[in-house]
């Protein structure tokens, strides 16, 4: 899997993982998260968001969407979204909300953005939200 490293370079067939430990889970609980991760400029480069439960067994993982990653960001031509395997749906909208631009896009697939004004914008695909900014 491809993933971006601290300074927002993409890192090919990257293996290493997050994780953290939470004291004073209580025994038969759904917890949500969300994670986000940020660039050296303190961008929004993805987030996740998921659940897991405990149990006697201990936690079981119940719920977690795919990671996500938007690069490059900022954006002044195209990006492309890391983590999409088939064939999906992109909306993107502009800070009010409005959809501005929608696509199927596949894997490793370019999305073409030259057409919007500079500003900040809002990626929805697979029920995650991304945020990007467009320059020039």
């Amino acid at each position: 899997m491809d993933k971006l490293d601290i300074n927002g370079n993409i890192v090919r067939n990257a293996t290493r993982n997050l994780s953290c430990t939470v004291p004073n889970l209580n025994l038969s609980t759904t917890y949500f998260y969300s994670l986000t991760s940020y660039d050296k400029n303190k961008q929004a480069l993805t987030i996740s968001n998921g659940n897991f439960a405990t149990s006697t067994a201990g936690i079981v993982e119940t719920g977690h969407a795919p990671s996500l990653q938007v690069y490059p960001n900022p954006v002044s031509e195209s990006f492309r979204i890391g983590g999409i395997t088939e064939n999906t749906l992109l909306k993107i909208a502009d800070i009010t909300g409005k959809i501005v631009w929608q696509q199927a896009i596949n894997a490793d697939e370019a999305v073409w953005v030259t057409h919007l004004q500079s500003g900040i914008y809002f990626v929805n695909v697979k029920g995650q939200t991304l945020k990007i900014i467009k320059r020039y």
